[in-house]
C-alpha cells in the first residue's frame, strides 16, 4: 500500500512537477507550522502566557506563509507558462516542456519572495497587534523613573559626588516587583521584536 502511493506520487511528480512542487511545499510547511506550533504549546520551560502567545503566533504565521505563497506562486506560475505560450520568450513553435519548466520557475520565485520576502514584512505589524491584544498591560507611569541631572552653570565645576541622580530610579525598583518580559519569536527564524 505504501509502495503504490509512493508510486502514485512519483508518476503525479513527473507528470506534473510544478503542482507536485506547489501542493508538496503547501503539506510540507503546513504540517511543520503545526507541529512547531504544538511542541511550543506542550514546552513545560515556556512561561504559559509566552507559551500561548507564542503558539498562536507560530499558527498565524504559517497561514500566513501559506496564503502569500499560495497567491503569489499561482500568479507568477500562470505568468511564466502566459510568456511561453503567448510567444513573448519564444517566437517559434514553443514546447511544452519549457513552458512547465517557466511555471516552475515562476512557482520557485513566488516560493522565495513569499517566504523571504513578503511574510516578513506582514508578519511583524501582525504580531506586534497580536501582542498587544493578548497582553493588555498597562504600561507603567514613568514619572518616578525621571533621572534628574545635577546642573552647574558654564565653567564651573560640577560635584557629582554630593548627589546619586539615580536615586528617585533606584527607590522606585526597591518599591516595585519587576516581572520577566516576554521575548517573542517568530517561528524557525527566531526573530525578536
Amino acid at each position: 500500500m505504501l509502495k503504490n502511493a509512493i508510486s502514485n506520487i512519483a508518476q503525479y511528480a513527473m507528470k506534473k512537477p510544478t503542482m507536485f512542487l506547489l501542493w508538496s511545499t503547501i503539506v510540507g510547511y503546513g504540517i511543520s507550522s503545526v507541529g512547531e506550533a504544538v511542541g511550543i504549546y506542550f514546552n513545560k520551560k515556556i512561561d504559559k502566557q509566552e507559551r500561548t502567545y507564542m503558539a498562536i503566533q507560530d499558527v498565524l504565521e504559517g497561514v500566513l506563509k501559506l496564503g502569500t505563497f499560495f497567491t503569489l506562486a499561482l500568479g507568477l506560475q500562470k505568468a511564466g507558462r502566459g510568456l511561453v505560450e503567448s510567444g513573448k520568450i519564444i517566437t517559434k513553435n514553443p514546447s511544452p516542456m519549457l513552458a512547465e519548466g517557466m511555471a516552475t520557475l515562476g512557482l520557485i520565485v513566488g516560493n522565495i519572495l513569499s517566504f523571504n520576502l513578503i511574510t516578513p514584512i506582514v508578519r511583524n505589524p501582525l504580531a506586534s497587534l497580536l501582542q498587544k491584544k493578548l497582553f493588555k498591560t498597562k504600561l507603567p507611569d514613568l514619572e518616578p523613573y525621571r533621572i534628574s541631572v545635577p546642573s552647574a552653570p558654564l565653567g564651573q565645576k560640577l560635584d557629582v559626588t554630593s548627589t546619586n541622580p539615580f536615586a528617585p530610579f533606584e527607590k522606585r525598583m526597591q518599591m516595585t516587583k519587576v516581572n520577566k518580559p516576554v521575548s517573542p519569536h517568530f517561528g524557525a527564524t527566531r526573530l525578536t521584536i
